[in-house]
């Protein structure tokens, strides 16, 4: 089961139901490699995971909301829309 502090847990039945097209971490969160990211239950049977579409975007975009903003949408956005 995965966790975070912040958000309901969650378990591997869930995230594989979920199937997403894309998966947005924290840069942070896979400083050591995608491989922090394979060891969550379930993932690695996704879409996103299959497709590598991983978007990693610092933690301070998304988290402290400020000027940098407009970067962090932009991140995503490229994420979600490559070729954009």
């Amino acid at each position: 089961m995965a966790t975070h502090p912040q958000y309901r847990p969650y378990g591997s039945e869930s995230v594989i139901a979920a199937d997403p097209n894309v998966i947005v971490v924290t840069s942070q969160s896979i400083a050591g490699g995608l491989d922090t990211l394979a060891a969550v239950p379930g993932i690695t049977h996704t879409r996103a995971w299959r497709q590598q579409r991983i978007v990693a975007i610092d933690q301070a975009l998304v988290l402290g909301m400020g000027p940098r903003v407009a970067q962090a949408v932009q991140t995503l956005s490229a994420g979600f829309y490559p070729g954009l």
